[in-house]
Formats: structure tokens, sequence, C-alpha cells
């Protein structure tokens, strides 16, 4: 569409260019929180990006997560389980690809605090993790980061098992039987890390490399 306007003898020209040629396509991925969800999310199945409003106080497992590159955003609320002695997961991902768990938060009482099983490109930061059977699982999962959390009370900190590439750094684990614990793994990177009132501090089987 050209315009053209005549005023006080100066001849001025608006083009405007409409172009229904191209188009463009946007995908947001979804955002749930649990008061779009109904409250509680304990033991649900989770496949899009969530916000927690308010803690959660589990009788079974907490979130399950699948899908791929996808964040859980704790904002400062708790994940709270039945006890560390229970076969139950506060957080699992499964076979997920890049999903990020951001804190901070905390997740406490559960038989395995946080699990990544058969994922990859997974991390967690700023997490308190304390009072869980396993702090952090890491089972046949390849790329896991593990940085600036703090593992408190728990009998292994952070097992990493038949999983390769998995970093933790800018750690503190504190009173817990073993610290980290590799089974079965290979090039795993720990820098940066604070071990203290442990039994073991890091162990390693002799699969691992």
């Amino acid at each position: 569409l050209l315009l053209m306007i005549h005023w006080n003898g100066t001849l001025m020209i608006i083009a405007l260019l409409i172009s229904a040629a191209a188009s463009v396509i946007l995908t947001v991925q979804p955002q749930a929180s649990l008061a779009q969800e109904g409250g509680d999310l304990c033991g649900e199945t989770i496949t899009g990006n969530i916000e927690l409003e308010f803690d959660m106080t589990c009788e079974g497992d907490g979130i399950t997560v699948e899908g791929n590159d996808l964040s859980i955003f704790m904002n400062g609320f708790t994940i709270r389980g039945p006890g560390s002695d229970t076969n139950t997961t506060g957080i699992s991902v499964e076979e997920g690809i890049q999903v990020r768990i951001r804190g901070p938060g905390v997740v406490t009482g559960f038989g395995t605090g946080v699990e990544y099983s058969g994922a990859t490109g997974g991390a967690m930061r700023d997490v308190y993790v304390r009072d869980n059977g396993i702090g952090a699982l890491l089972d046949d999962s390849t790329d896991t980061h593990v940085k600036q959390d703090h593992f408190s009370d728990n009998r292994i900190g952070v097992l990493n098992r038949a999983s390769i590439n998995t970093e933790v750094e800018n750690v503190i684990m504190s009173r817990s039987d073993e610290g980290i614990r590799l089974e079965d793994s290979s090039d795993v990177d720990l820098d940066f890390i604070i071990l203290m009132d442990s039994r073991a501090g890091i162990y390693l089987d002799e699969e691992s490399l």
C-alpha cells in the first residue's frame, strides 16, 4: 500500500508493506504451576516447564518428568517425602534430554532425592538435598551436571552408576555415610567440592575409570 499526502507544499510518502508470503511459527513450551494443576503434584508426570508456588508434602513419589529441554523452577520451596527408608523419589527424570532443576529449593525425606535415569544433558543447580537415602542418583545417564548444590544427612550424597561424563562442581556435602560413590563410571569430573563429616568422602569401585 502506497499513500501520498501533500501537506503545505511538501510531499509526504508513507509506504506500508504488508506481506502474507512469509509466515513465522512460534513454539512456546507450556508453563505449568501448582495452581494451574489444581494444587498437589505429588505422583504426577510432568511434560513441560513447571514453577513451584508452595511446598509439597508427598505420601509417595514427588514429581516425575518426561520430556526434553524443560526446567523445574523450585522458587525456594520444599518437596518433602515420607521418609529416607522408603522406595520413593522426590524428582525423577526418566530418559529426558536437557532437563534442568533450578533452585533454590529443598528436596528431603525420600529414598532418592533426585534421580536422572537414562537421561542426557541433565543439570541440577542451587538445590539443597537432605535427609534422603540417596541424595542424587545418576543412573545410566550422560553429561549430567551437579553444580552449586548442598547435600547433607543422606546415606549417599551422589551415586553415579553406569553413567559417563558426569560433572560435580562447587558442591558441599556433609554428614553422609558416603559423600560420592562411583559405580561402573567413567570420565567423571569432581571439582571444588567440600566433603565434611562423612564415613567415606569418595568411593570408586574397581569398574570405574
